[in-house]
């Protein structure tokens, strides 16, 4: 069996609990664009959670077991959201015709597409997950949003949740498939609760129909298809 991580791995979780520490330290002093922007400009090869570091095994087998959970097929056009680097982004060039990574960090989004000259489909752009432009309603048939939604300015209520859940709905295809992924350790502690909370909101979705979730070492994985006639019953956020 193919170990899903290696000892090493405990400087990728050390690490990523130092960023995530920066990120809930900033949002007192900064909107989200800033503090990611200062998070990527800062670490150590603008890689604020070691997610491309050849060092860690963790990070690059998590990425290839949601992949291989998302159904066979060829995706006219992909979305992923909270893009970073755009590290999965690319992994989607190969199911997808056309690929278009959004993140709010415009350093990260600089980042992702200096790495991506050479990848024809794949395209960048800074946009924040809470103000997609509606010119995209109906776009793609496939959007991953993999360890972002935990990232929201605080307070993450679960009415602004289910509000996001219909509002990136809206962004599917007739039909689409939504991916979300994010950290989940025992359900007990505070990260794998707020999991639970955003899965939750987004199975609660009328405009979504929950196809299974799927729990691996330390992440949950949910897939979700578009509903044909998406109810706008929450389009709007609270204040």
């Amino acid at each position: 069996m193919t170990p899903f991580m290696k000892l090493a791995d405990i400087g990728l979780f050390a690490r990523s609990a130092a960023s995530d520490a920066r990120v809930r330290a900033a949002w007192t002093s900064g909107s989200a664009a800033n503090v990611f922007d200062s998070l990527y400009a800062n670490a150590p090869e603008n890689d604020p959670w070691a997610s491309g570091s050849p060092a860690f095994l963790y990070q690059r087998r998590k990425y290839e077991s949601v992949a291989a959970l998302i159904p066979q097929g060829r995706y006219r056009r992909a979305l992923d959201l909270g893009c970073g680097a755009g590290l999965f982004s690319k992994r989607l060039t190969d199911i997808a015709d056309e690929v278009v990574g959004v993140d709010v960090s415009s350093v990260a989004v600089g980042i992702a597409i200096s790495r991506a000259k050479d990848v024809p489909n794949l395209h960048f752009a800074r946009g924040d997950v809470l103000e997609l432009p509606s010119s995209w309603d109906g776009s793609f048939d496939l959007i991953t949003i993999l360890d972002t939604l935990y990232y929201l300015p605080p307070p993450i209520e679960d009415g602004l949740l289910k509000a996001l859940a219909s509002r990136l709905a809206r962004l599917l295809s007739p039909k689409g498939l939504l991916v979300l992924a994010n950290h989940y350790f025992s359900g007990l502690d505070s990260d794998s609760r707020l999991t639970r909370r955003i899965h939750d909101a987004f199975r609660w979705s009328p405009a979504l129909h929950a196809l299974g979730s799927h729990r691996r070492p330390f992440y949950l994985v949910s897939l979700l298809r578009g509903c044909a006639a998406a109810p706008r019953a929450l389009d709007t956020f609270p204040a």
